[in-house]
């Protein structure tokens, strides 16, 4: 009789221990898709075609009337130059939310043009897309980059600098904080 009560509670013990770590792993799963679904962080999305290898930067600044950029706060990528518009992602860090944007498209000299395609900045379950020809509106090219249509960016040095980059306009400032 002794053994069949040992064994009943062994049962009981081992059941209750199952369901458990079946209830704290199905929260855990549920905490995982809730901040993937609900992601406070800004991401930033690009959507260019770089002919030759390279490197982007995405510089901000919390600080509307900060007219630099800090070096310390920069974002960069590099990128494999091939045929074909490619996603390069960025993702701001926790708790970060800039209020202008500054990319540096390039720091290789032989590129002389990119295509870019679209510009996305998502934060939560908003989106504001910035798509080839609205991009003079939303940002002001520097003097080492211009553009016809909006999608070709003409990469050039002037006086032995190469900077092509372009800084949020105010208009584009006041939609970011929409976000």
């Amino acid at each position: 009789m002794k053994n069949i009560i040992i064994l009943t509670c062994l049962i009981c013990v081992i059941s209750c221990k199952s369901e458990i770590k079946s209830k704290e792993n199905n929260e855990v799963i549920k905490e995982a898709n809730v901040s993937k679904q609900y992601k406070k962080e800004l991401v930033v999305k690009i959507n260019i075609e770089y002919l030759k290898n390279d490197k982007i930067w995405l510089f901000y600044t919390e600080d509307y009337a900060q007219d630099f950029f800090p070096v310390e706060t920069a974002l960069t990528k590099s990128i494999k130059g091939r045929e074909g518009y490619q996603w390069i992602t960025f993702e701001f860090p926790s708790g970060v939310f800039p209020k202008r944007i500054k990319i540096r498209f390039s720091n290789n000299k032989d590129q002389n043009s990119i295509k870019l395609n679209e510009i996305q900045f998502s934060r939560d379950n908003k989106i504001l897309k910035i798509e080839g020809e609205r991009f003079v509106n939303y940002f002001n090219f520097s003097k080492f980059i211009y553009t016809l249509d909006g999608y070709e960016l003409r990469l050039e040095m002037i006086d032995g600098v190469y900077d092509p980059n372009i800084v949020s306009s105010s208009q584009f400032d006041s939609e970011l904080i929409k976000l």
